[in-house]
């Protein structure tokens, strides 16, 4: 991943030059495999692994940052955008475990046909990818930004209420990219009254593309299982930014924030109204975030070093961890990013 040091520095303090950050992050598991430019223009380049999913976004490197330092990640103020247009049918769970959230809001009234800003444009390019259109740039931009996948769909062109399932053997998909594909029945599709509409986590479909003309959006943003979404898209010569993300592990709390951050940004360069927030849940099926204790004595046996309570506590912080003190140290819960985290023996 590509991440602009200035657009970090929105999110946490940092207090190193660009090549110093750099070699304190590879040194922290967050390897920077290059560093392009000098001072605030620079840009990293972020090596991810499948344990590290949270590298492959501005909250989950500002994090990383704030642990290092110390400090504490300064977030972007999202609020709650106020229903005022039409509702949404909700999505159908028809395969729980592999979709067990799915949220979808109504945007109408957009105007698709204006110009998407120069800070948004730059901000994507830097990162590698190229401006499209408002609609479609805006959810690129909340996915770098926090992590999280999202997708829209031309609501004129889906018929009936959207539904998470699994393929039937042979079903066909016309992709963004204009391929025709012909899919198995393990891989997971979002599906209209007629048929699939896109490859869950993947890549959307041709049927349902949002073009310059758009003015009515269904925005989708779910929390598909790493399980249902890995080496699916690779069966096609596939690997997207979603994708990735997805088959990494998202934060399965992540979604109301990334759906509202995304309806303000597109409100306020599209103009229109946004509906209620429909979601279909199954927490049953998210992953659990079990507290892990953290032992002073096995703390310094694979440090090498006494590191003080206080020091402890600001990096745990930093990652956002909430613990709970104890005799020989602690209990700590990880963060919702974090849940494919391996903490070893107790």
């Amino acid at each position: 991943m590509r991440l602009p040091v200035s657009w970090l520095a929105e999110w946490v303090d940092i207090p190193w030059a660009p090549h110093d950050l750099a070699r304190r992050l590879t040194a922290s598991g967050f390897e920077v495999e290059g560093v392009e430019g000098n001072g605030r223009d620079a840009v990293l380049e972020l090596k991810t692994y499948a344990n590290r999913g949270d590298s492959m976004s501005v909250l989950g490197v500002a994090r990383e940052v704030a642990a290092l330092t110390g400090g504490r990640v300064k977030m972007p103020e999202i609020t709650r955008v106020a229903a005022t247009g039409p509702a949404v049918a909700a999505p159908v769970l028809e395969a729980p475990a592999a979709a067990p959230r799915f949220l979808l809001r109504r945007l109408t009234g957009l105007d698709n046909r204006r110009a998407t800003p120069t800070w948004m444009v730059e901000r994507l390019e830097r990162c590698g990818l190229r401006s499209i259109s408002p609609i479609v740039d805006v959810t690129n931009y909340v996915l770098l930004e926090l992590g999280q996948p999202m997708h829209a769909y031309d609501a004129r062109r889906v018929k009936g209420a959207l539904r998470a399932r699994l393929a039937k053997p042979g079903e066909k998909l016309t992709l963004l990219d204009e391929r025709s594909i012909e899919l198995a029945d393990d891989v997971l599709v979002i599906a209209d009254d007629d048929g699939a509409v896109g490859m869950a986590g993947v890549m959307g479909g041709q049927g349902t593309a949002i073009e310059a003309d758009a003015t009515e959006v269904l925005l989708e943003v779910a929390y598909f299982s790493p399980d249902a979404v890995a080496g699916r898209g690779r069966r096609f010569g596939l690997a997207t930014d979603a994708s990735q993300r997805f088959e990494r592990g998202v934060d399965p709390e992540g979604q109301h924030r990334a759906m509202e951050r995304a309806t303000a940004l597109l409100l306020e360069l599209c103009g229109g109204e946004a509906g209620p927030v429909a979601e279909s849940l199954e927490a049953r099926h998210l992953p659990q975030r079990k507290p892990v204790r953290l032992r002073r004595a096995r703390l310094a046996l694979l440090s090498g070093a006494q590191i003080p309570d206080q020091r402890v506590v600001a990096s745990l912080t930093g990652l956002g961890l909430a613990g709970t003190a104890e005799d020989e140290g602690g209990r700590v819960t990880p963060p919702p990013g974090g849940f494919t985290w391996d903490y070893g023996p107790a």
